[in-house]
C-alpha cells in the first residue's frame, strides 16, 4: 500500500496533536496551525524532512522522523549553553 500525506497526517494528530507534515519541494516540513506550537517550531534548527515523495517512507517512518526534528530542539538547547573556558 502507498503512503499518502493524509494518512501520516491522520497519524501524526494521534501520536502528536496539532502537528502536521506538509509539502514543500522535494522535501517536506513540520508544521502546526496552533499559533503556541507554531511559535515553538520557529525555534527549531529545522523543521524540514528530505524526503521528495510521500511514498519513499511508511506511515511509522514518517512519525520516527517527524519525532527526531521535535527532539532535535532538545540537542540544540545544549549547543546554545555558553562555553566557559577556564585558564
Amino acid at each position: 500500500m502507498t503512503t499518502t500525506l493524509k494518512q501520516v497526517n491522520l497519524a501524526l494528530q494521534t501520536e502528536l496533536p496539532g502537528i502536521k507534515l506538509v509539502k514543500g519541494k522535494g522535501y517536506y516540513w513540520v508544521w502546526s496551525d496552533d499559533d503556541k506550537l507554531q511559535d515553538q517550531l520557529a525555534g527549531l534548527y529545522s523543521t524540514t524532512i528530505g524526503v521528495y515523495h510521500v511514498s519513499q517512507q511508511t506511515v511509522e517512518q514518517w512519525i520516527d522522523d517527524v519525532k527526531r526534528v521535535l527532539t532535535d530542539w532538545e540537542r540544540s538547547l545544549y549547543d546554545r549553553k555558553p562555553v566557559i573556558v577556564r585558564g
